[in-house]
């Protein structure tokens, strides 16, 4: 029996903290649903050392081959750099790799799977330089056109797909994904953050990271809205506290002197990146989970609140309501009137975590919904190994 040699691309980069959660999210679906499957060998490709966390052989990127002076007439052309897949794949007779997330040519050794997590830079350009619009849309188009199949992860997503790439529509296919939640479960006891951090028993909680688009400010005003409506609402804020679009942290500057003229400082714990463990111990505590964010491709956030039966109010998105059409109530991306008044009226009835009883169900739908998640990525591998084995 041949088996089908799956190398799976670990995408962990500084300040990118989704794509090294992809990455183990992948691996653990993938391991999972091979189990069964006695035709597959799967493989981790890490550029520089393999990550920790994950339990599949690894095996170091191959640099890409050149031709003499191609390197300097790259350069001079601005014609984008090779990726070193070929190599890879010739090396270790590997049939599909995936998920790949720039592709400036089609490689003849294996199938590939490009993964667009999201459309940002469509729906909201005037958070980007023109440059890296230019490089993000030319970026989206050489993946399209060179990969076998596409990996999308919401049928949103799809939408802006079709208009990037009309002509390589047969190659998308949608893989809604699951909570890492489902392969790792929180421990049975509770944590300790709250008591670390000093934090009122009973909070709400906004764990994104500090991108402009990701929309705190409109939490902030909401909670303001709140107080003044007569219901005081703590707010634990956690993320990365930077994006790499604003060098200057103007977005983080004026979210702290918004809280500040608020008179919320003692009610809104703004906590930067905390430590992975710290930040479960939150989501599981968390009286209720808000989605602000102006756009999203697949929220991180948003399944893991859902695979703790955690209750979630999220932002007016088509992605969200796609998501999470369970969530308590949504709102629109500028009206934190709106949001003050779903807070106001459900507060009293919302009550701290953990809540075993809805962890366990959560837990088990995740669960069932990450099993399907890697045959359907497996199935994907196959249908991509045949069309590859077709040219």
């Amino acid at each position: 029996m041949k088996r089908l040699r799956i190398g799976l691309v670990d995408l962990a980069s500084a300040g990118w903290s989704a794509g090294g959660t992809f990455t183990r999210m992948l691996a653990h679906s993938m391991k999972a649903a091979a189990q069964d499957a006695e035709d597959v060998e799967l493989t981790l490709l890490f550029k520089k050392q393999a990550p920790a966390g994950i339990d599949l052989p690894g095996l170091p990127l191959q640099p890409p081959r050149h031709f003499p002076g191609e390197v300097t007439w790259r350069k001079l052309t601005d014609a984008p750099n090779k990726s070193g897949f070929s190599e890879t794949a010739r090396a270790h007779g590997l049939d599909v790799i995936l998920p790949i997330i720039t592709l400036p040519e089609p490689i003849r050794e294996a199938a590939t799977i490009g993964w667009i997590p999201d459309f940002q830079d469509r729906r909201l350009p005037q958070f980007f330089p023109p440059a890296e619009l230019k490089k993000r849309a030319g970026r989206a188009a050489q993946l399209a056109a060179s990969s076998t199949r596409v990996l999308l992860s919401s049928q949103d997503a799809l939408k802006d797909f079709e208009e990037v790439a009309p002509t390589e529509r047969s190659k998308a296919r949608v893989v809604p994904f699951p909570s890492l939640f489902a392969f790792d479960p929180p421990a049975a006891a509770a944590g300790n953050a709250v008591e670390k951090y000093r934090l009122p028993e009973k909070f709400a909680l906004v764990a994104n990271q500090f991108w402009t688009h990701k929309n705190h400010l409109l939490v902030v005003e909401a909670v303001r809205r709140a107080r003044a409506m007569g219901t005081d609402i703590p707010l634990v804020m956690t993320g990365l506290p930077s994006d790499h679009r604003d060098p200057s942290n103007s977005t983080v500057s004026a979210l702290l002197q918004a809280i500040a003229v608020a008179g919320l400082h003692d009610r809104i714990f703004v906590l930067g990146q905390v430590p992975f463990p710290d930040l479960i111990d939150l989501l599981r505590r968390a009286a209720v989970v808000i989605q602000p964010s102006r756009f999203e491709g697949w929220s991180t956030s948003v399944q893991d609140a859902k695979a703790i039966g955690r209750p979630l109010l999220c932002s007016e998105l088509a992605v969200h309501r796609e998501q999470a059409p369970e969530a308590r109530g949504f709102f629109d991306l500028d009206d934190a009137k709106s949001l003050a008044s779903i807070l106001v009226d459900s507060w009293s009835a919302l009550r701290p975590g953990p809540d075993l009883a809805a962890e366990s169900a959560g837990l088990e739908r995740e669960r069932a919904f990450a099993a399907a998640h890697g045959r359907q990525v497996l199935e994907l591998c196959r249908e991509a190994a045949r069309a590859h084995a077709e040219r």
